[in-house]
């Protein structure tokens, strides 16, 4: 399922064929994690929740997020 969904994304068919999904994600202000909660959780199983999940702001909590923090502040 996966594969198929991300196929489809990647040349623009199926569920991704409508035009006005790319001309909107061409917005440079638009955060991707809006884009994809959008258009992609609405029409996707699997690369939707995915790409939410991915893209979305850190939370602040587990070891991962704390890593990440850490190297934030080095930069």
């Amino acid at each position: 399922t996966f594969l198929t969904e991300y196929g489809d994304f990647i040349n623009k068919r199926g569920a991704f064929a409508k035009d006005h999904i790319w001309i909107t994600a061409r917005d440079p202000d638009l955060k991707a994690y809006h884009w994809h909660q959008k258009y992609l959780i609405t029409s996707t199983k699997v690369l939707g929740r995915l790409a939410c999940l991915v893209l979305s702001k850190i939370l602040g909590i587990g070891t991962a997020e704390r890593n990440w923090k850490q190297v934030k502040k080095r930069q």
